[in-house]
Order: structure tokens, then C-alpha cells, then sequence
């Protein structure tokens, strides 16, 4: 038990000398100067977490918007038709029934709602 404390221990350490490490590398590009505060260094800290929070929910957003896209263009332009169901059948050897065919459709249409 006093090992995994210590490793905890020694891990929020190391993470928060690299946090103040960042901090300060980005806050001397913006402020152009060495002697930084506390204060300072966790406004730098906050930028920071605002910046990936906001590309993750970018990201997230991008993703639902792209998806919304893709739904919408496939429900429009179905990627195969009865036709190319027809010819599939006959490869396979099976003989197509429309019958067949419409419920394949019917699936196919199903997956895509």
C-alpha cells in the first residue's frame, strides 16, 4: 500500500513540475519574461485546458455533423440498387425473385435509418 502512495505521489509530482514546466515556456512566449508567479502560471494552466477542451468538443461536434452528413447523402444516393442486387444473386447462382430482392432492399433501407 505505501508503494502505489508513493507512486501516486511521485506521478502527481512529476505531472505538476511538467504542467508548471509548459506554463512557464508558454507564458514567457506570450509575456516575453523569466520571473513568473503562481497566479500567472495557473492562468497559463487554465488557457491550456480550455484549448484541449474546446478541440475535443470540436472534434466530437465534427464527428456528429459528418455522420449526419454521410446518413443523409446514403439515404439520398443508396450505395447499390436493385439491379446490382440482381446481378449479385446471379453470380452467386442463385436464382433472383423479386420477392428476394425486396427484402434485401427492405434490410438494407432498415440498417441505413
Amino acid at each position: 500500500m505505501a508503494k502505489v502512495l508513493l507512486k501516486q505521489e511521485n506521478m502527481c509530482n512529476y505531472l505538476r513540475k511538467l504542467v508548471w514546466k509548459y506554463c512557464i515556456l508558454a507564458n514567457d512566449l506570450v509575456h516575453c519574461k523569466v520571473d513568473n508567479t503562481k497566479e500567472e502560471v495557473v492562468v497559463c494552466a487554465l488557457y491550456i485546458l480550455v484549448g484541449i477542451l474546446a478541440l475535443l468538443a470540436g472534434v466530437a461536434l465534427g464527428f456528429f455533423i459528418a455522420r449526419k452528413y454521410m446518413m443523409s447523402y446514403f439515404k439520398k444516393n443508396p450505395p447499390i440498387n436493385e439491379q446490382m442486387l440482381k446481378m449479385m444473386m446471379m453470380q452467386m447462382g442463385m436464382k433472383p425473385s423479386q420477392k428476394k430482392i425486396n427484402q434485401m432492399m427492405k434490410a438494407m433501407n432498415s440498417q441505413i435509418k
